[in-house]
């Protein structure tokens, strides 16, 4: 988050992915990861990472709303 308030969205999306293959379970970094990759364009990426939250929080409204977006 840090890191993308610094306009460094590289920085952010390795450090997401770090603390991914750290805790491959935590919705907040997979919720967080989808929409930092929604913002940079990488919209099939996203559409996994938001998958990967929904494993742990299946029936969470704005993951719901935003992967329907996609």
């Amino acid at each position: 988050v840090v890191y993308e308030k610094q306009k460094e969205p590289e920085k952010a999306l390795e450090a997401l992915n770090r603390a991914s293959a750290i805790d491959s379970g935590d919705f907040v970094t997979h919720f967080n990861l989808a929409a930092l990759q929604e913002k940079m364009g990488r919209f099939d990426a996203a559409i996994e990472s938001y998958k990967r939250a929904l494993e742990s929080k299946p029936k969470h409204f704005e993951t719901l709303y935003y992967l329907g977006l996609l």
